[in-house]
């Protein structure tokens, strides 16, 4: 037999639920926002498209504009402001492809989903960020091994003096001057050092492991103190979680939402002023079910008509998963304790 966590039950369990409520449409709200700012983005730049001249140059489809925007590629198309006249197009052309080749787009539209997904997590932000700058590195050192590095320096630092992109420029393609030109000045990391790197990768995650398996063993080892079999009975509804610590504490969260959603504060015991523990004992036997359900202890006022109830209706709505010993299931004897609280 085993002793469950106490269920600590107050009227201010039912508001949790409704907490939790309140961030799912928190979260679905930010998602609408997130994805809609994404969608606009994207109308910007088909608009900025449809609003330009098309022409095929050395294989690459360029679309001069009006727009006022530095210039920019997405996708399969290389966007030039009209108004930026340049003898280096040839070096915008070359860096721009780079990006056409190499898919850079199909990255910064893939972040920009994952963002929508996870819009809470500020560190995506960041992610996006420097995976643009990466883009930006790739494309400049592929371009400055056809052509002067000086004289492309010395482009990259006459575009730092326009102020205008468009807004989704600064979402998808922005490109940071000063780190660009430290990039192309830096030298290349010694091969040897980039082999001593390399092997850094495959011995921290081997102490992972290590520290994972032991983790793991001494789950398994404290949860067979618990009782003789191998494995007590669950509430349902954790069976996809693999770490048997994290399973336990989430049947245990199910089986007090379940508690919060059903059960009711005793009339009796709030005009009263009662408060205290009630404790039940029941079996779940092999195939799920709960049987023998007693109320061992109780404070009057109809704690105890409340306890029954509820686990009365428990046992007419839920299915346990069963114990487990030696690979077959086993019936189990649980106490729960009940502690009835004023808000």
């Amino acid at each position: 037999s085993v002793v469950l966590p106490v269920v600590d039950f107050s009227e201010s369990m039912k508001v949790s639920t409704s907490v939790q409520s309140s961030f799912l449409w928190l979260y679905f709200i930010g998602l609408l926002v997130v994805s809609i700012r994404f969608i606009i983005g994207l109308i910007k730049i088909y608009l900025i498209k449809q609003s330009g001249e098309e022409e095929v140059i050395d294989g690459y489809k360029v679309v001069a504009t009006n727009v006022d925007h530095l210039p920019f590629s997405f996708m399969k198309w290389i966007f030039i402001n009209k108004k930026i006249t340049t003898h280096n197009f040839s070096e915008i052309l070359k860096h721009e492809s780079i990006h056409i080749i190499q898919k850079h787009s199909l990255d910064v539209v893939l972040c920009e989903l994952i963002h929508c997904i996870f819009w809470f997590n500020p560190l995506l932000i960041v992610f996006k960020k420097y995976i643009r700058q990466n883009h930006e590195y790739i494309a400049d050192r592929v371009t400055i091994e056809k052509v002067e590095k000086e004289n492309y320096i010395e482009l990259l630092l006459s575009q730092s003096g326009y102020d205008f992109q468009p807004s989704l420029s600064n979402q998808f393609f922005t490109s940071q001057i000063k780190n660009r030109i430290t990039m192309l000045l830096s030298k290349k990391t010694n091969q040897s050092r980039l082999v001593i790197y390399a092997l850094v990768i495959p011995l921290v995650i081997g102490i992972g492991i290590l520290f994972s398996a032991f983790n793991y063993n001494n789950a398994l080892q404290s949860s067979k103190t618990i009782g003789e079999i191998d494995e007590m009975p669950r509430f349902p509804g954790c069976e996809n979680v693999q770490d048997i610590k994290e399973r336990e504490s989430c049947a245990n969260m199910k089986m007090f939402e379940f508690f919060a959603k059903h059960m009711k504060y005793p009339e009796e015991a709030k005009k009263n002023n009662v408060e205290g523990m009630c404790v039940a004992k029941f079996t779940v036997n092999k195939n799920g079910k709960m049987e023998d359900i007693t109320i061992l202890k109780h404070v009057g006022s109809g704690t105890d008509k409340a306890t029954l109830d509820m686990m009365n209706k428990m046992k007419k709505e839920i299915k346990w998963i069963p114990a487990r010993d030696k690979g077959k299931t086993v019936d189990a004897d649980m106490t729960i304790p009940v502690k009835f609280k004023l808000s």
